[in-house]
């Protein structure tokens, strides 16, 4: 009490970073008062050691209950406070997803910049102190005259420095002059030059080269879309707007629409962020807008770079910039949600139906559905761009939720590609087997090669071969840890799992049968790269998936290289499935269009259209016409046939009539309570008991599906079990789920996560 008695009675409820939500009370010191705000970061005592938080909440409280508080012990740093906008976010967040605030906070803020230590680069900077030669004082003149006889190589520093209006580096400066540490400390003594501790930016992006570009003429369709962004962005002063949805084919010119969009943003002083769904398409949409926005902003550095493939010290240099309203453009994949932006004026979810906006560990948050959201709260329009609309942005739309602009044409006038089925079981028959690259294809690569043209190859299947089977008894090579069969890499001669990372060499007797015998099923993009040497052995493949790209850069240069014609064929996952603009290519080859279409999943039809279209929009984007090869099985199924005649409106009608009659979304929410185990009888168990708990007390229209085992029974040696739960509004049955599950103590070998509007049921 005696604290509270010379203290101003203020309590911070503050957060404290750790694996668990932990919120304690704290008292606010009079000489913090003006300086501990909601969302700043600070050191606190607990059990006699200190710790850093985050200040969730500020009270006025009396006395009588705040008896044994603590004071704050120091703010950690003025500069690293997350914004009352964010916070309120996070806040939402935790309701909806049912998150714990700890993990939001992890979220909002990342852990680079939690971390207590400085991590700016600091570096000497030299500064000339003399000013113009014109207007030295007498004794400054002497002491120049004497300088180039006396001392040249500090004349050479010297002229350096005054080439240039910019402040020198010194390790630049010594490096262009030859000099050394010594001769700069001369000039330094003598006062002409200062040298002094910066902080110097690490640019993602400085390797770069940025040209400027000019707004393009836009077409009728263009234009309309524009115009009502603008109407939007400026009625948002006073009023909050609808969403917009922008469902333009590939090639419609969409993005186009986002940078004339964001140029009126910025005239107003205003700042925009731009959410793209791949690392892929970053580097792509980052020139384009630093392109068109070199002249308006007059220079590169108010273009901010947000994603996973930013090192350490580059996120954190990117977030204090942002933070500090140094970069009014923000680019980046799902986590630039979060970006303490300043002045939001408007928000582009590109892509908006990739599942990749789908965070898949804690906070399990859609980053789509959080933008509207931040739009929502900070009366921003956000408009989100796709040419495969998911269908719950379809269902809004039909709602009358969202507002709808179509691009139905190209620009240019240029067409959408003609796109053939190759029937993959008669290719089978004629070879006994199963085929690559069908004949068809094969004939078309060469016709392209001999034109000199381009042509980009997709697989959704990584390494060599997706399972190392045994020829006697038939069985596969399975993951010690997980119930998934390995894929064998021959590059490095290993069998990966792709769930928990696991390796192992091939065995070399089988473990069933113990025959020595075994062979290679299936393929990979690693296997199609080293096929297509052999059957082109003059062109110039390159091949894009996540294991070649963990090298820093690899994806940009690949990019940048098949954009210069140095490449002929480009093999790739999903990261070339959207987006990318290359106008050389005039073939695409979808060489197994069936993968995701046997996944038990009621999505499973509508990401194989999605992905098909989307991959098939890379083909004749430029003067040339483009073609479309896709090998399948099925060539009869729905989503492969409305993919072929790129018809968005006919699939959305079929699918959302299936959707509504089985009471699937965009119709009902669903929620996932997920149960895992390191003992399979103990996580049956404790699924069962968790499934009795909640029909108990199951509220009112709400749906809830028997404990099940999904496909991936097993990851990372944790069994697994799911319960499924529908229901008409997620409010509905939050409060009933997290007071059910917080009864159960799950120990140390299970856990019980929540998944709240799940994209992945496997």
């Amino acid at each position: 009490m005696d604290w509270f008695r010379e203290h101003s009675p203020q309590v911070a409820k503050v957060l404290i970073d750790g694996p668990k939500e932990m919120v304690c009370d704290y008292g606010i010191p009079e000489t913090l008062t003006s300086q501990i705000k909601i969302g700043a970061r600070v050191w606190v005592s607990l059990r006699d050691r200190k710790v850093s938080g985050t200040v969730l909440l500020i009270e006025n409280q009396s006395e009588e209950s705040t008896f044994n508080v603590k004071p704050i012990d120091a703010l950690i740093d003025k500069s690293t406070v997350i914004p009352e906008n964010l916070m309120q976010l996070g806040r939402w967040m935790a309701d909806y997803y049912l998150a714990p605030m700890e993990q939001v906070m992890r979220a909002l803020l990342p852990h680079v910049v939690r971390a207590d230590k400085n991590q700016a680069k600091l570096q000497q900077q030299v500064r000339w102190q003399w000013g113009a030669i014109d207007k030295f004082t007498l004794e400054q003149k002497d002491a120049w005259e004497k300088l180039e006889k006396r001392s040249p190589k500090q004349y050479i520093l010297v002229n350096l420095i005054l080439q240039t209006d910019k402040p020198f580096l010194v390790t630049e400066l010594l490096k262009l002059s030859g000099a050394s540490r010594a001769t700069l400390k001369g000039l330094e003594t003598k006062g002409m030059i200062s040298i002094e501790q910066v902080a110097i930016r690490r640019d993602p992006e400085a390797q770069v080269e940025t040209i400027e570009s000019a707004p393009k003429e836009l077409n009728e369709q263009q234009l309309n879309a524009v115009t009502l962004i603008k109407q939007s962005i400026d009625e948002s002063a006073n009023a909050r707007v609808q969403p917009i949805l922008l469902q333009g084919v590939t090639g419609s010119g969409k993005t186009e629409v986002y940078l004339q969009s964001a140029a009126h943003v910025l005239a107003q002083g205003e700042s925009t962020l731009i959410l793209v769904p791949e690392i892929a398409l970053t580097p792509q949409t980052v020139g384009r807008f630093k392109s068109r926005f070199l002249s308006i902003l007059g220079n590169l550095e108010e273009v901010a770079v947000l994603h996973s493939g930013l090192s350490d010290g580059e996120r954190f240099d990117e977030w204090h910039r942002i933070e500090r309203g140094q970069a009014r453009v923000v680019i980046g994949a799902r986590s630039a949600i979060f970006a303490p932006i300043q002045n939001l004026g408007l928000i582009v979810v590109d892509e908006e139906h990739e599942g990749s906006y789908k965070q898949e560990s804690s906070p399990r948050y859609q980053a789509r559905d959080v933008a509207v959201m931040r739009g929502y709260m900070e009366q921003c329009p956000v408009v989100l761009g796709s040419a495969t609309p998911s269908l719950e942005s379809i269902a809004n739309v039909q709602a009358g939720k969202y507002q709808i602009i179509e691009l139905t044409k190209r620009i240019d006038g240029s067409y959408l590609p003609l796109i053939q089925l190759v029937d993959m079981r008669l290719e089978a028959s004629k070879i006994k087997g199963e085929a690559m690259i069908a004949e068809p294809l094969r004939i078309a690569i060469d016709e392209r090669l001999e034109k000199q043209e381009q042509i980009i190859l997709f697989l959704n299947r990584r390494g060599f071969s997706k399972a190392v089977m045994c020829t006697s008894c038939g069985e596969k090579v399975n993951c010690a840890h997980c119930s998934i069969s390995m894929t064998y890499y021959r590059t490095d001669d290993m069998l990966r799992c792709h769930c928990c990372g696991y390796q192992s060499l091939v065995p070399k007797i089988c473990s069933e049968c113990g025959e020595r015998a075994s062979v290679y099923h299936g393929f990979g993009t690693e296997r199609v790269e080293e096929a297509l040497r052999k059957i082109f052995p003059t062109a110039r493949i390159a091949r894009l998936d996540t294991n070649v790209t963990q090298r820093k850069h690899a994806l940009r240069d690949t990019l940048d290289a098949f954009r210069t014609r140095k490449l002929d064929i480009l093999l790739g996952t999903q990261m070339i499935a959207k987006g990318l603009d290359f106008p050389g290519v005039t073939l695409v080859g979808i060489l197994n269009a069936d993968v995701s279409l046997h996944m038990p999943d009621f999505r499973s039809s509508e990401r194989t259209f999605q992905l098909l279209t989307q991959v098939a929009g890379r083909a004749g984007r430029g003067d040339l016409a483009g073609e479309v090869m896709i090998q399948t099985y099925m060539p009869h199924h729905p989503a492969i046939q409305y993919a072929r005649h790129h018809d968005v409106h006919a699939f959305a009608a079929q699918e959302l009539q299936a959707r509504k009659m089985f009471k699937y979304p965009p119709y009902l929410h669903l929620a996932l309570v997920h149960v895992s185990s390191l003992k399979q009888e103990h996580g049956q168990l404790l699924s069962e008991h968790i499934h009795k708990a909640l029909e108990a007390k199951l509220p009112q229209g709400v749906w809830m599906g028997q404990p099940h085992i999904p496909l991936m029974s097993k990851i990372d040696n944790r069994y697994r079990y799911q319960i499924m739960i529908r229901t008409n509004k997620i409010s509905q049955i939050q409060t009933w789920l997290s007071q059910t599950l917080s009864r159960f103590d799950t120990g140390q070998e299970s856990r019980i996560v929540i998944d709240i509007d799940p994209y992945n049921l496997i």
